[in-house]
């Protein structure tokens, strides 16, 4: 359990994610690794005051 005042937020694949703990497919973990970039993005850019702070991912 996190300490008071402290919020935990998870960013997690899809359902669908294709790469699994042993993908070895370059293909599908650079897939895996910009999904998981995108996701991570588009959270902090929903932080209060972070929408138009964060430099652009592309």
């Amino acid at each position: 359990m996190p300490p008071e005042g402290c919020q935990v937020s998870v960013i997690a694949p899809p359902d669908n994610f294709p790469v699994k703990r042993f993908t070895q497919e370059a293909e599908l973990l650079e897939e895996g690794y910009e999904s998981g970039r995108t996701r991570g993005w588009e959270f902090l850019r929903e932080l209060p005051g972070q929408r138009d702070s964060l430099p652009s991912i592309e």
